[in-house]
């Protein structure tokens, strides 16, 4: 089974389709057989953050990420989830320097919106409007709640 095809078919086992660190043991398994699958180490930062128990912590999705990276420096999808993870962090500067190296790789509004949340964080308000005003879907229901949230000052720092 290729690095893809286990991607493709791989299912969490969890209640709800959560992952559990039985699957993350599973995805490390399959790393040892691809260990140059930035995919596959971006799906085992990514269970890790949402597996349940005590085994993994979010400094080993951090590390699966920056894997990710050395393995595929222009796949914007590993520099996303590292804004996300600065962010749950509260290290807004770094989140921000993640998201906006995502931007520079996708047309994806996933990494702008990360972004403006994270510049809203660090009391830019008008720079995170300015970032929404940039995302290529501006029908959005996410992108109007974001909108909605930062112009009411939400999330602001306390």
């Amino acid at each position: 089974m290729s690095a893809e095809s286990f991607i493709k078919t791989f299912q969490f086992s969890g209640s709800g389709g959560q992952p559990t660190e039985v699957d993350v043991d599973k995805i490390f398994e399959m790393l040892h057989v691809y260990p140059d699958s930035a995919r596959l180490w971006n799906l085992c930062g990514d269970s890790i953050q949402l597996s349940d128990g005590d085994r993994y912590s979010l400094d080993n999705a951090r590390k699966c990420y920056e894997t990710a990276i050395q393995r595929s420096p222009d796949d914007p999808e590993a520099y996303e989830s590292l804004g996300f993870w600065h962010d749950i962090e509260n290290d807004f500067e770094t989140s921000a320097k993640y998201f906006r190296l995502a931007i520079q790789r996708t047309k994806s509004d996933v990494p702008r919106l990360g972004l403006a949340r994270v510049l809203a964080q660090l009391g830019q308000k008008s720079d995170a409007m300015s970032e929404l005003n940039h995302c290529s879907d501006q029908q959005s229901v996410e992108l109007k709640i974001l909108q909605d949230e930062i112009a009411n000052d939400l999330w602001y720092p306390e």
